[in-house]
């Protein structure tokens, strides 16, 4: 698996991945698609897939592999509203939810000021089945901070 981020895109028309993301049902590309950039420069998906997140639905999966997106891929925002995801952001985070559920989360880095989303990070469960996936699934939830910093806020 890769661990080159995804950038949370709200002006892209569909999700635009580097060539080893890992993708659902991947396959050649057989009406490659031109996608236009802000200068000019043109660029050519090759493959078609899915997004490995079974949270999200599957109208909100579909993605094309672009070559030239060599340090990071797209998730496009506009998409996963369409398919009925909530998609929020504030300061430091974006949250995407579905049916009232969180199924992907992201974090604004401070050098580019962007949102990533990590998408080899665990997929939020369909639902806790015992208390130990409850207690990762909000560990998660709350970006993984460290179990000190955790408790403390805790007490």
């Amino acid at each position: 698996k890769t661990t080159k981020p995804a950038i949370a895109d709200t002006g892209s028309t569909s999700h635009f991945m580097a060539v080893d993301m890992p993708l659902l049902n991947k396959k050649i590309a057989l009406a490659p698609i031109a996608i236009s950039n802000p200068n000019g420069a043109v660029m050519y998906s090759t493959h078609t897939g899915e997004l490995d997140i079974p949270s999200l639905p599957r109208a909100a999966c579909s993605a094309h592999v672009v070559p030239e997106l060599a340090s990071h891929s797209l998730v496009a925002i506009g998409p996963l509203c369409d398919a009925g995801c909530i998609v929020a952001f504030d300061a430091e985070k974006v949250i995407v939810t579905y049916k009232g559920k969180i199924v992907l989360t992201g974090t604004r880095t401070l050098a580019t000021r962007l949102w990533i989303f990590d998408l080899n990070a665990p997929t939020v469960p369909h639902s806790a089945n015992s208390p130990a996936q409850l207690v990762a699934f909000s560990h998660a939830a709350l970006f993984s901070p460290v179990l000190a910093t955790l408790e403390t806020a805790l007490q």
